[in-house]
């Protein structure tokens, strides 16, 4: 990731991180979505927040984990349960 979208990706991982504190998530669930998201990143080497919902349907392919398309902060809520299939 170059260093643009580091810093786009930390301001969003931020925010993300923040938004569900104020949600009352617990942090069992706040570490599960927030390493979903980091896992997002990783795969595309990009922010998140620059993704199409193809780009999705593809990381949900490679990887099953489910994506919603919700999440007001960062377009996407990235909940990091498994796909059942």
């Amino acid at each position: 990731m170059n260093s643009h979208d580091q810093t786009q990706f930390n301001t969003l991982y931020l925010t993300y991180i923040n938004e569900l504190k104020l949600q009352g998530k617990s942090d069992k669930t706040i570490e599960c979505y927030s390493r979903a998201l980091r896992q997002t990143a990783d795969f595309f080497d990009t922010c998140p927040d620059d993704l199409s919902v193809e780009d999705l349907k593809r990381f949900n392919k490679v990887t099953h984990l489910v994506v919603i398309v919700t999440c007001p902060c960062c377009h996407y809520e990235i909940t990091g349960e498994k796909k059942l299939t």
